[in-house]
């Protein structure tokens, strides 16, 4: 279905404005098409406008390098932006305003104490099952069964809703590099949330 850009624009204002006077969130079936880019600029254009310190920021290039060591030999780490912490940890700031560019250190424990603090995504499979968003059993599986060396001793945990990322591109991505470099950790797997 074509739509044009004030029609477009009507939709999205007029979503927004549903979507702020509720408590609940919903979603409207508006049938737009299919069009990824015009998905994508949707998006974009309710972030900034829903957030006021929204920022968005693209990679000018993509870090793709060829794998250096098989899997077999290979120490693997976990990163996700999914609002994983401890139990015992300081939770999240959830508030997208906040910008919240923190992060823990998540331990290599299958049965530790996890929460989940994000408020912008339907959680309740991985309230149950951790290892729906943070898949640390299935990662020491394939360790047992000799399909990959290691396990990072220690993994990240952050959130994935930040408004302006300046802080956490310029702070605490530095620290995070550290931390797993500390580990020699070869490969991460990122799991958003």
């Amino acid at each position: 279905m074509d739509i044009n850009q004030e029609e477009l624009d009507n939709k999205i204002a007029n979503w927004l404005n549903l979507e702020a006077q509720s408590e609940i969130p919903f979603t409207i079936d508006y049938n737009f098409s299919s069009d990824k880019e015009e998905k994508f600029a949707r998006w974009v254009m309710m972030a900034s406008s829903v957030h006021s310190e929204f920022k968005f920021s693209m990679n000018d290039k993509i870090a793709w390098h060829q794998p250096l060591k098989p899997l077999a030999l290979s120490k693997i780490g976990l990163v996700t932006t999914a609002g994983v912490r401890l139990r015992t940890d300081t939770p999240y700031l959830t508030n997208c305003e906040d910008t919240d560019s923190s992060f823990r250190t998540l331990p290599s424990n299958p049965n530790a104490q996890y929460q989940i603090d994000h408020l912008h995504y339907d959680h309740t499979a991985a309230d149950l099952d951790i290892n729906c968003i943070f898949p640390i059993e299935p990662l020491c599986q394939l360790r047992a069964s000799g399909i990959i060396g290691s396990v990072a001793e220690n993994h990240i945990g952050m959130m994935g809703c930040i408004s302006n990322t300046s802080k956490l591109v310029n702070e605490s991505i530095p620290k995070i590099i550290d931390i797993l470099l500390s580990q020699q950790v070869d490969y991460v797997i990122l799991t958003p949330g």
